[in-house]
């Protein structure tokens, strides 16, 4: 009897627009791969966006203290028996643990997707718990060339490879190198950890020599309010806030 061929499976915490590219190309080069991703980040910034021609499965994030990660309506037995299963290296993701186990046991490759370290650095609590998840997998896909480098010196034995969790076509960049560079755009979500602040304080300065440079912030969040009304403080004319709609 012929054993039958599971698909293989990405399971992510959130799906952004920044990462659709990426699962388009993903699609395009392996037909069988199928996309389940929560339907929104810790903050609501990033939502499971409306995308017809990926057949992205959805289902409910629902976060504890300390955004813990637990998902509503997952899949579990396609999850299971996927082929082969791509993960986000995230530590906050509880059933992410029990997933790589199970697999385990059964003889399944499952690969992690991720940064090396948590936000806070390689000296944070919680590194230690990221290199030991990354341990239960069979390979690690690091989102810079970079991270890499630094997943393949504390994992040796393991596969690791390169790829971004973004991608911009060179097309959609509109650079030209002949006219003035006059504006710095920031691109992203508008949360304290991004430290937008910090580029509005950074215009301020600016300013006082360079009355001719533009700032551009492009993006949606928590940190909106306070951001426009810094810059407003600041008597920014030269600052424009938008939103990825507009």
């Amino acid at each position: 009897m012929k054993r039958q061929r599971h698909p293989a499976m990405i399971l992510l915490g959130s799906l952004g627009r920044y990462r659709l590219d990426v699962m388009r190309e993903v699609l395009r080069n392996n037909g069988d791969v199928r996309i389940v991703a929560g339907d929104r980040s810790p903050d609501g910034t990033v939502k499971v966006l409306n995308t017809a021609d990926l057949d992205v499965w959805a289902i409910r994030n629902i976060y504890w203290r300390n955004n813990l990660l637990w998902r509503r309506g997952l899949p579990l037995r396609r999850v299971l028996s996927a082929r082969v299963l791509l993960l986000d290296l995230n530590p906050r993701v509880a059933g992410n643990w029990a997933i790589l186990l199970l697999r385990r046991l059964l003889r399944l490759p499952t690969v992690l997707w991720g940064p090396p370290w948590p936000r806070a650095g390689s000296q944070a609590r919680s590194a230690p718990v990221r290199i030991f998840m990354a341990r239960l997998s069979d390979g690690l896909l690091g989102y810079t060339d970079s991270d890499a480098e630094i997943l393949r010196l504390h994992h040796p034995k393991k596969h690791v490879r390169s790829a971004p969790n973004a991608l911009y076509r060179k097309c959609e960049l509109r650079y030209d190198s002949s006219s003035p560079r006059d504006t710095f755009v920031y691109v992203g979500r508008l949360v304290d950890e991004k430290r937008v602040e910090l580029l509005v304080r950074s215009a301020k300065v600016l300013s006082e020599t360079r009355p001719d440079l533009k700032v551009v912030i492009v993006g949606d969040g928590p940190e909106l309010g306070h951001l426009q009304m810094l810059s407003t403080q600041f008597g920014l004319t030269n600052l424009r806030f938008y939103s990825h709609d507009d």
